[in-house]
Parts: structure tokens; C-alpha cells; sequence
């Protein structure tokens, strides 16, 4: 699996599982690197450099929306509030 996109993912799991012990340990006996720099260096051994993106773009799909909804919101709740104040 990719560091890229496994991060995420396995950030989310374990966040859903913390209260399952044979769960967590499941997640845990999954993990293929020992740390950020171990896991940089395997990547870049095994895929090249290339290795290091793989995964962006679905992140990038998923979260793209999600930001601007937020941003939209923000901006609008912004406008209201600052017209409500006048």
C-alpha cells in the first residue's frame, strides 16, 4: 500500500476502532513501515519518487468539495453576520 493514501486511511480506521482492542490490533499488524522517515525511504527505494503522489488525486476529489462547501459557508455566514451588525 501507498504512504500517501494509506495515512489517511489508516488514521481514519484506528479512530473508529479505538475502543476495539482485537480491532486496533488488526490495524496495528497492518502498519508496513516503522515511522515517517522509514517509510519515505521504502517508497522512494521500491517506486521512485513518483511513489511519494500516488494517491493524490482521490484525495484531492474527495477533499476539494469538502473545502469549498466550508469556505462557502464560512463566507456566507461572514456576510450575514457583518449585515446583521450594520
Amino acid at each position: 500500500q501507498r504512504f500517501a493514501s494509506a495515512l489517511p486511511t489508516a488514521t481514519t480506521v484506528n479512530d473508529g476502532v479505538k475502543g476495539c482492542p482485537k480491532a486496533k490490533a488488526f490495524v496495528q499488524s497492518q502498519v508496513k513501515y516503522n515511522g515517517f522517515t522509514d517509510a519515505f525511504a521504502t517508497i522512494v527505494k521500491e517506486e521512485g519518487a513518483i511513489g511519494l503522489w500516488r494517491g493524490l488525486a482521490p484525495r484531492l476529489m474527495t477533499h476539494t468539495p469538502a473545502v469549498a462547501i466550508s469556505w462557502t459557508t464560512y463566507e456566507t455566514a461572514k456576510k450575514w453576520l457583518s449585515l446583521a451588525a450594520a
